[in-house]
């Protein structure tokens, strides 16, 4: 068993990402011995947001996201948790939707103090916030994420979701690896939403996209699903390259619009 002493808020037996698959050097009492840390299994490392908006006549954005993450996700969330706490929750909320380009309040809830090691780690986070531009009726705009404290379903196991220049055949590292996304809104009274945008479906060998849209009672609702398993540490040559051609599809999903009208 393998465990990083520098790691602060890793739970004993999780590594950080860059840790898996590396060489290492197992000192003995005779010489030496070069192994491979073993590479992160497909269920260790799980990350789930689940957001709910809801616009109000004045058009404020409220609502309450939850993060949940286990293994190497995990220790991501607790790091966030740890600048939360030096700040304080007041602070990190309103600079966290300044970064949303909205103002008003917002406050963190940790499931426990970041250094408690259990398993599975959790973030709720409660905002009321105006946007600095305002979403009128017929002007689109992509659905609302809330805060977000870990990266996008698709960004980051197997390659940067949205670095463009990036070439399809540099090395990038790659964990297996899932992330869900669930969000909704509800548009304020008088409105409704025009129209869903379509779903994405994208399949490799090593990996799948899922995003499906739906409407219930003038809600609608965005579920995002990630799922990676690689059998090597780095992704190089053709499996980089294909890749590299999933992660531009999967990128295209996010900024699909959708645009209030009238009732």
């Amino acid at each position: 068993m393998y465990a990083d002493t520098t790691a602060a808020v890793a739970p004993f037996g999780t590594l950080p990402f860059a840790e898996y698959g590396k060489p290492v050097v197992h000192a003995l009492v005779k010489g030496s011995s070069r192994k491979t840390m073993p590479l992160l299994a497909p269920d260790e490392a799980t990350m789930s947001i689940k957001t709910a908006t809801r616009m109000t006549a004045e058009g404020r954005m409220q609502g309450e996201s939850t993060t949940t993450a286990t293994g190497s996700f995990s220790m991501m969330l607790r790091q966030a948790g740890t600048a939360i706490q030096a700040v304080g929750s007041e602070r990190a909320g309103q600079e966290a939707l300044r970064r949303i380009g909205m103002t008003g309040t917002a406050s963190f809830d940790l499931s426990s103090p970041p250094a408690d090691l259990v398993p599975s780690y959790t973030i709720t986070t409660h905002y009321d916030g105006q946007p600095n531009v305002p979403w009128v009726v017929g002007q689109g705009f992509p659905m609302p994420p809330g805060i977000r404290v870990l990266p996008f379903a698709g960004d980051g196991l197997v390659g940067p979701l949205f670095n463009r220049n990036l070439p399809a055949t540099e090395p990038t590292p790659c964990w297996s690896g899932s992330a869900v996304e669930e969000f909704s809104i509800e548009p304020p009274p008088g409105k409704h939403f025009a129209k869903l945008p379509p779903d994405t479906d994208v399949t490799t060998d090593n990996l799948s996209f899922t995003a499906r849209w739906k409407e219930t009672d003038r809600v609608i609702s965005v579920r995002r699903e990630f799922k990676s398993k690689m059998n090597q540490a780095l992704c190089t040559n053709e499996l980089r390259a294909t890749t590299a051609g999933a992660l531009a599809k999967i990128s295209a999903a996010y900024p699909l619009q959708i645009s209030l009208a009238d009732d």
